[in-house]
């Protein structure tokens, strides 16, 4: 289901991956909501960037610059 990162945090303690595609929530997130999204066992990062959500995931996968796609 889609909701806010306030939802999510909330459902923190029974999620067990969150994959997060581009952002950086540990960053940008409000005040305490990224400490309980750290909860969370399994964190997968896909992103430009390597930035403070992707230290703290378990992976982090570069994402593709549109330069370096063919096809």
């Amino acid at each position: 289901s889609v909701g806010s990162i306030l939802d999510l945090a909330a459902a923190a303690a029974q999620t067990k991956t969150l994959f997060i595609l581009g952002g950086n929530p540990a960053y940008d997130a409000p005040a305490g909501q990224w400490d309980a999204l750290r909860q969370i066992p399994e964190i997968a990062h896909l992103s430009f960037d390597y930035n403070e959500t992707s230290t703290a995931a378990l992976w982090h996968a570069p994402a593709a610059h549109f330069l370096e796609s063919w096809g």
